[in-house]
């Protein structure tokens, strides 16, 4: 009896081991198959109506119908109909918006609907590279729905074996074992055909800076020559961390196009280094909620190597990446978390690649530019790259910067550049100075009296669940302490902090604003030491994406009488205690009343080239008028008696 035990347990045993090596060896057969078949995107799935339908050939028809099932909620296919007395090889061309490699997977897949059993014989065509043509031949059961898988390595039609990347999609509707002959008419319908779509370039650094957005935390980038010997790769882009520099520092890149990351999360860039390096890539302004997402990618310091990114390992606390994104974000100092402390090294990025998505037109950017800024004696203006109109000379700009980086526009329809902000304001953004000791620079604006600038809110982009709401947020500090003093606009006035809202948001034209200094100061802010800026919302359900420009500090009694003189400008009689009589050599679109608080006490529509305005409301004192004229502004002075 023992002994039969025994022999159970030896059998008992043999039989686990037996499974567990069944269930390893099916593992790494799917681990595998996973590794060397990518994941397969869309290329079309007529939701467009016809634009995805290419030019039906032999007789063939082709046109954009309802999902034919009862019920069926897939939106809008294509109807693929042939005529008995067309050609036996008639079909239609589809319009792919990608091109699909078809190089170690050999595959796509096609949904066809038929209430009888149909045989369609799928093509690629258009190969780059010399790529050759191949036909494929795929069978559908006549069940309705089905979704079939294409393989184009059959020869059929006399091709060749697909293998490499194609830009053209043909379907012959008529097949069994050749085409048939004589051509029959029937109706099939086809959605969703998709493939190994092609990445494609969104920034290979050709055109110089162009490439390269804002670098942040105290990183720096630069157009070099390729640095490996005898390198053919024209311009790349030099990233240059600094030992002395933030952790998290690194550089926004301008991409060419937006990128879909949705069933297929990768992307490519080529880095060299002559040592071992990680970088964390990120992706962000996702179109529609989509999340940022950072991705982890090591270089093994070979030279120049194609690394490739995949935008689910949840790192740096952010999501897996879904949706379409504007913004790609190279952060240099990365090992299991960023480099703490920060490191001097030097590396090289070139051809940034992914799927491309051609975006919608933008109907919330400004068709104009904001308006030239008047000319103060005594200013001081914040980052010369976005105050880059009027005639500032002095100017307070960042070394690092917090949030999500703004795409800056040129809004000038002229051959002139004037630089407007596209904030994302769920997250806001801004930023402060450092000296070369990392030690915060603090300035003193109390010689200055007012904070202007400029916004642009469109009505298109709708507020989150709380309304509207955003903010300037001035930072001080203090014994090594910090305050932030909101200023802020919405569409009722009140609230506190962050919440706050001193001014009703006006939408869908360019609003030049002037608050005075000492307000910010009743809120706490220290004028002899400023440290930071923010513009932003209070949280990601109020105002979601605003333009601005021209944010500075002046002393009001600086104002250079030239603005005026150059826009014709007069204004009489001065003292008044009725009537304010204004012109201008153009026209006046609008004009503004402050007193000495600089509260706004009187809004003016104009449109001409000069108006009476009544002030006799008033109470006696002096008050500021600022114009918009020509698209500039210019202030006066006038005593109400």
């Amino acid at each position: 009896m023992l002994i039969f035990d025994r022999l159970r347990l030896i059998l008992l045993t043999n039989r686990i081991k037996y499974l567990i090596m069944k269930k390893i060896t099916l593992f790494i057969f799917l681990l595998a198959m996973s590794i060397g078949y990518a994941q397969q995107s869309l290329v079309q799935d007529f939701e467009t109506g016809t634009e995805g339908l290419g030019e039906p050939f032999g007789g063939a028809a082709a046109e954009i119908a309802a999902d034919p099932e009862t019920a069926g909620t897939r939106g809008q296919v294509a109807k693929l109909i042939s005529s008995a007395t067309g050609n036996v090889w008639q079909g239609l061309n589809v319009n792919m918006t990608s091109n699909v490699v078809l190089i170690t997977d050999k595959t796509m897949q096609i949904d066809i609907y038929s209430n009888e059993a149909v045989t369609i014989a799928p093509r690629v065509q258009g190969g780059l590279d010399g790529a050759p043509v191949s036909t494929a031949v795929v069978s559908h059961t006549g069940s309705g729905w089905e979704t079939l898988t294409i393989t184009f390595n059959t020869g059929s039609n006399g091709d060749d074996t697909a293998n490499g990347v194609y830009s053209q999609f043909v379907i012959y509707y008529l097949w069994d074992n050749g085409f048939i002959d004589p051509a029959i008419a029937r109706v099939i319908y086809a959605d969703n055909i998709t493939g190994i779509v092609e990445k494609q370039l969104v920034q290979d650094f050709e055109t110089g800076t162009e490439g390269l957005g804002e670098p942040f935390g105290g990183a720096a980038a630069e157009i070099v020559a390729d640095p490996e010997t005898g390198g053919t790769r024209g311009q790349v882009a030099k990233l240059i961390s600094s030992a002395t520099g933030n952790v998290w520092q690194g550089l926004n890149v301008n991409m060419t196009s937006n990128v879909r990351l949705t069933t297929d999360k990768t992307m490519e860039i080529d880095i060299y280094s002559n040592e071992a390096v990680t970088i964390a890539p990120r992706v962000q302004g996702g179109l529609d909620g989509a999340p940022v997402s950072t991705a982890v990618v090591s270089h093994t310091g070979s030279g120049w190597e194609t690394l490739t990114i995949t935008f689910n390992t949840g790192s740096n606390g952010d999501d897996t990446a879904e949706g379409v994104y504007s913004q790609f974000v190279i952060y240099y100092l990365w090992d299991n978390g960023f480099i703490d402390p920060a490191i001097a090294r030097v590396i090289y990025a070139d051809n940034i690649k992914g799927i491309r998505v051609t975006p919608p037109a933008d109907t919330s950017i400004p068709t104009t530019a904001s308006a030239t800024p008047s000319s103060y004696g005594t200013h001081l203006a914040l980052l010369d790259g976005l105050t880059d109109t009027g005639t500032f000379t002095n100017f307070w700009n960042t070394t690092y910067t917090f949030g999500e980086a703004p795409q800056l526009l040129d809004l000038d329809e002229t051959d002139g550049v004037n630089i407007a902000a596209r904030i994302n304001l769920k997250i806001g953004w801004g930023g402060g100075a450092k000296d070369g000791n990392n030690a915060d620079v603090l300035t003193d604006v109390s010689e200055y009296d007012t904070v202007h600038i400029d916004y642009f809110i469109p009505s298109s982009v709708e507020a989150g669940s709380n309304g509207h709401q955003f903010y300037l947020d001035l930072i001080s500090q203090t014994n090594g302490g910090n305050t932030e003093a909101f200023y802020g606009f919405g569409t009722t006035v009140g609230g506190a902090d962050s919440g706050v809202i001193d001014e009703v948001v006006v939408f869908d034209a360019w609003q030049s604003i002037d608050i005075p200094l000492a307000t910010f100061v009743g809120k706490g802010f220290d004028a002899t030491n400023f440290l930071q800026f923010k513009i932003g919302a209070q949280s990601d359900i109020r105002t979601q994406l605003g333009y601005f420009d021209n944010l500075y500090f002046y002393k009001a009694s600086t104002l250079s009488a030239n603005s005026n003189e150059l826009l014709g400008f007069s204004m009489y009689p001065n003292p008044t205690s009725n009537i304010l009589n204004i012109s201008a050599k153009e026209t006046i679109q609008n004009a503004q009343i402050f007193n000495v608080l600089g509260k706004e006490v009187m809004s003016l529509n104009i449109n001409k080239n000069s108006e009476s305005i009544d002030v006799s409301s008033l109470s006696s004192g002096i008050y500021l008028i600022k114009y918009q004229s020509n698209g500039a502004v210019g202030t006066a002075k006038f005593v109400k008696e």
